[in-house]
């Protein structure tokens, strides 16, 4: 089940080929059963976190950590009419479904007592009483094998506020019980991006060396680059765009395009030089300096892609005609 959940809620902010060029897709009212202290996984470390106050209809409040912004995920999950916490034993299929985090991306958990499957009615009262950007990643259904009851589940991704949430997505499952009802597992699986350290940016007076290309592919990478150095007025707006980036979550693509690089170097005197290259995946910027790798970096809005769309030279046409997830 974890496997099928995952494959279902994708990538935030992916970038997908259509046409031979990479275009953007897309990577409430709250329940009434009451909430218990709730299981929480980041990596391989599990701990239990207090529940925060369900966030309203009009978006999610701001949280200020990683564990808040979890919590407050799932304290906001709509749940179905009628539900209430579950107190049996936990099915077999629901046991790890969503579980093992890795990296920055934390699990929480919990399960329900319900009358209605993870199916499509669960999905449209799901996306009908969440925010405004909510989205659907489809449903799945999973079975042992073995006689054991198969599980339903579906996956929605959420709205993410301010340079810290860096995702959001809810996963439902469920199993038939012998008495007719259902047990329903509702996980939220959240990214939190820590706040970028000002010795990772790029100095004043720097200029930038841009290179975009003629063709973007999934398969075969890019190819037919060209570059431009940029005058000083555009490397200094590359600069602060650059410079403005939160940190990333990393991306979980199965596939991924390079879509333009930027060198950043010293107008005079010694300094480091940075290697930045935009991705497709999540709207992923990769960056080096000499011979380290520093955290990658989320270009949620598109303010860097916007300027290095309008800067890149005209042969670079896939480059230039991209557009914002």
């Amino acid at each position: 089940m974890l496997q099928a959940m995952r494959a279902l809620a994708g990538t935030v902010g992916a970038l997908a080929l259509v046409g031979g060029a990479l275009v953007g897709m897309a990577g409430c009212s709250p329940g009434t059963a009451k909430h218990a202290p709730t299981s929480v996984s980041s990596g391989t470390t599990t701990t239990t976190a207090p529940v925060a106050a369900k966030r309203p209809l009009a978006g999610w409040a701001r949280a200020t950590s990683a564990s808040e912004f979890a919590s407050e995920v799932l304290a906001g999950a709509p749940l179905p009419p009628g539900a209430h916490l579950w107190k049996g034993k936990i099915p077999g299929a629901l046991q790890t479904a969503g579980e093992r985090p890795s990296g920055a991306l934390i699990d929480l958990h919990r399960l329900y007592s319900s009358t209605w499957p993870a199916g499509q009615r669960l999905q449209t009262y799901v996306l009908a009483h969440l925010p405004q950007g909510a989205g659907s990643a489809g449903t799945s259904y999973y079975s042992p094998g073995n006689g054991s009851a198969g599980s339903e589940g579906l996956a929605v991704t959420l709205p993410t506020y301010g340079p810290n949430e860096y995702s959001a997505q809810l996963l439902y499952a469920t199993v038939s019980t012998a008495a007719g009802a259902y047990v329903l597992r509702v996980d939220a699986q959240t990214t939190w991006a820590q706040t970028r350290a000002a010795s990772e940016k790029v100095p004043g007076n720097y200029r930038a060396l841009l290179t975009g290309f003629k063709a973007l592919s999934l398969m075969r990478g890019p190819s037919g680059p060209a570059s431009v150095d940029l005058s000083p007025a555009d490397s200094a707006r590359l600069v602060k765009a650059f410079d403005a980036l939160p940190l990333g979550g990393g991306g979980m693509c199965m596939e991924d395009s390079l879509l333009y690089t930027i060198t950043f170097s010293p107008t005079s005197g010694a300094g480091p030089g940075y290697k930045v290259s935009g991705w497709g995946c999540a709207a992923s910027v990769q960056v080096s300096t000499g011979n380290s790798v520093l955290p990658p970096l989320y270009d949620k809005s598109c303010s860097l892609l916007d300027l290095v769309r309008q800067f890149a030279p005209a042969s670079a046409t896939a480059t230039r005609e991209l557009t914002c997830p």
